[in-house]
């Protein structure tokens, strides 16, 4: 395999041109400019609030992906592997601008699109424009479930539900930088009480606890 065919085959697989056929992404490839980017393990690849003039796709490598609340009490860190695209909703609609930091875990390499070329790839393409109008409408209904969940009492699963709600994707491994008193204020209950429910988690394996950070290996096992 020629390096040019490994690049189209690890095109392929990301999400907004999954389905496309080789033919298709020939034509994808000779109209549209694909601007690749290396980033070296540690340097900042997008920070908070950098505007979204092109859509970012993760091809090789590992990013941590940082989100803070407005009023900045605490920060969540998310692990991104390839192949991923990086918060296409934020290129449209109010709000333009993208509301993670994003740095490179490891080396990697990245493919960058225009906006422009990406309204054109909507416009041209169905393949892409069925593959975004799902990727937005499946976001969309999830935040409205998250919204419509009964009501918890039980410490527990309070706990995770703030891990799993303050998290972009709900799964993989996260790094919460927040105190135990932050935690029991947004939940309604005692530092105590979240302390006790943390350590427990901790005891099952499931998370680890230092100083002022919960480190959670994998999401989805505090979910099942």
């Amino acid at each position: 395999m020629t390096p040019s065919q490994n690049i189209y085959e690890r095109i392929l697989k990301l999400p907004l041109f999954s389905g496309m056929s080789k033919n298709e992404l020939t034509q994808v490839v000779t109209e549209t400019k694909f601007e690749f980017v290396s980033v070296v393990a540690k340097k900042t690849l997008i920070r908070e609030g950098d505007a979204c003039t092109h859509i970012y796709f993760l091809l090789d490598g590992t990013l941590h992906m940082t989100t803070t609340p407005d009023d900045r009490r605490f920060a969540v860190t998310e692990t991104v592997t390839a192949p991923e695209i990086l918060q296409p909703e934020y290129s449209f609609g109010m709000t333009q601008r993208f509301n993670s930091t994003f740095v490179a875990a490891t080396d990697c390499r990245m493919l960058r699109i225009r906006k422009n070329d990406i309204t054109t790839l909507i416009e041209h393409f169905d393949v892409f424009r069925i593959n975004l109008i799902n990727m937005l409408a499946m976001q969309s209904q999830r935040q409205r479930h998250h919204l419509w969940r009964a009501t918890l009492t039980d410490a527990r699963r309070k706990v995770v539900r703030f891990f799993e709600t303050h998290c972009y994707r709900p799964a993989g491994e996260k790094l919460l930088t927040i105190r135990m008193q932050q935690i029991a204020d947004d939940i309604g209950e005692t530092r105590r009480d979240v302390s006790n429910e943390l350590n427990r988690l901790q005891d099952e394996g499931l998370i680890t606890l230092s100083r002022g950070q919960i480190h959670i290996p994998a999401l989805e096992r505090l979910l099942m």
